[in-house]
C-alpha cells in the first residue's frame, strides 16, 4: 500500500491525511483522490496518460469463492499495481473491480503500448493466476486509456475518450488493452451500454456472409474476423470429410496433421463444444498430447462442431498458445453462434 513518504512528494497530496487518501482495502489511492489528482496534472498543464483497468468477469470470482477471496484478489491487485507503475505513475481504485492509471512518464503511443504490455505478460498484473487462501484464480482484464493533452484539454473531455477506448475493448472480447486513437474510436457511442457486445459481434459475422464469395473466402474472412476480434493466436475450420483446413495464419504450422485431428476428435467425442482455460490438463491423456502441448505450449482452446440437424461438416477450433486465457462468455457465444452459420453455409452448399 501506498505510504506517505509515496505520496506527499507530488504537490497535491502535501497536506494529505493518508488514512481517507488511501482505498481501505486496496491501499492504493481512493476514487476522489486519483481523480482530483488527474485533474491537478490537467491544471498544471502536465501531460499524462489516463488508464481504466476493468477486471474481467469478477464477479465469477465472488460467486464461486467467497467475497473475501474477491477482496483478497483486488488487495493482490492493487499491490502488483503499485510494484508495476513504481515511480512512473500511481494507481487508485475508481470502485469495484475497477482501477484507475495515472501514468506520467510518456504520452507516446508506443510508449504507453509497451507499459500496458508489460502489466499483461510475464505474470506481472494481468494474465497471471492469484492465490486467495485455499483457492487459485486466473485473472485477466480490460484497459482502456487515453492521454492528455495529445487527446484531449480538460478531464471530461478525457476521462470519456478512456471511457471509449475501455468500451471498444469489452466489445472486442475483453483479456485487452485500447490505446484511444480519434480516428478509430471517435464515434463510439458509450451510452449504448445497455446493448452487449454479442448483437455487435454478431452483426459483424452476419455480414461476412452476406457477401458474395466463394464457401472457402467466406469461412477465410470469419476466421480472420474472429481471431482479430478477440485477440487470439489463431483460428481455423477443418473439414470432416477431407481434413482440409483453412485458418487464419497465411501459412500453416506443422500440427495440422492426421494426429492432431485425432486429438481434437476425442475431445470432442461426446460434446458438441469443448473448451479449456489450460490444455496442460491433459498431458496425462496421449502420449501425442504430451508432444503436442509441450512443443506448441498450448495454454487454451474452444471447439465446437459445425453441425445442423444430422449433417456434420468438422470443427471451429479457437486457440491460444501464448497465454492461459479465461474464455468469456462472448467467447463461447460468438464460437456456437458461428459455427450454426458455417453449418448452414455447408449445407446450402450441399443443396445445391
Amino acid at each position: 500500500m501506498y505510504t506517505y513518504d509515496d505520496l506527499v512528494k507530488y504537490d497535491y497530496f502535501k497536506n494529505i491525511d493518508l488514512e481517507h487518501a488511501l482505498d481501505s482495502l486496496t491501499g492504493v489511492l481512493a476514487r476522489g483522490y486519483i481523480l482530483g489528482f488527474a485533474q491537478k496534472l490537467i491544471d498544471d498543464k502536465v501531460p499524462f496518460t489516463m488508464c481504466i483497468m476493468d477486471i474481467d468477469n469478477f464477479k465469477l470470482i465472488n460467486d464461486n469463492y467467497g467475497h473475501m477471496a474477491g477482496d483478497i484478489c483486488l488487495k493482490q491487485l492493487g499491490e502488483e499495481c503499485i510494484k508495476a507503475l513504481g515511480k512512473d505513475g500511481l494507481v487508485g481504485r475508481y470502485g469495484g473491480d475497477e482501477f484507475v492509471f495515472i501514468y506520467f512518464k510518456s504520452t507516446d503511443y508506443d510508449d504507453v503500448h509497451t507499459f500496458l504490455k508489460s502489466l499483461c505478460e510475464n505474470y506481472s498484473v494481468l494474465r497471471r493466476t492469484y492465490k486467495l487462501d485455499n483457492v487459485t484464480t486466473f485473472v485477466t482484464g480490460t484497459i482502456g486509456c487515453a492521454s492528455y493533452p495529445k487527446d484531449s484539454l480538460d478531464y471530461d473531455g478525457l476521462f470519456t475518450k478512456v471511457d471509449k477506448a475501455l468500451y471498444r475493448g469489452k466489445t472486442k472480447g475483453r483479456n485487452c488493452f485500447i490505446i484511444y486513437v480519434d480516428e478509430k474510436h471517435k464515434n463510439i457511442d458509450v451510452h449504448r451500454r445497455e446493448v452487449t457486445a454479442l448483437p455487435i459481434l454478431f452483426q459483424n459475422v452476419n455480414n461476412l456472409f452476406s457477401k458474395q464469395k466463394t464457401v472457402d473466402e467466406i469461412i477465410k474472412d470469419v476466421v480472420d474476423f474472429i481471431t482479430e476480434t478477440l485477440q487470439l493466436g489463431l483460428t481455423f475450420v477443418v473439414t470432416q470429410k477431407d481434413n482440409k483446413v483453412i485458418s487464419s495464419h497465411r501459412k500453416l504450422p506443422y500440427y495440422y496433421d492426421k494426429p492432431y485431428i485425432d486429438f481434437i476428435k476425442k475431445l470432442m467425442k461426446d460434446t458438441n463444444i469443448y473448451y479449456s482455460n489450460d490444455l496442460r490438463e491433459l498431458k496425462d491423456e496421449s502420449e501425442y498430447a504430451n508432444e503436442y502441448l509441450t512443443n506448441n505450449n498450448v495454454q487454451s482452446i474452444i471447439i465446437s462442431k459445425i453441425m445442423v440437424e444430422d449433417y456434420f461438416y468438422g470443427y471451429l477450433v479457437l486457440y491460444e498458445n501464448k497465454i492461459v486465457r479465461v474464455w468469456q462468455e462472448n467467447d463461447i457465444a460468438l464460437a456456437m453462434y458461428v459455427d450454426k452459420l458455417l453449418a448452414t453455409l455447408f449445407l446450402l452448399r450441399l443443396k445445391k
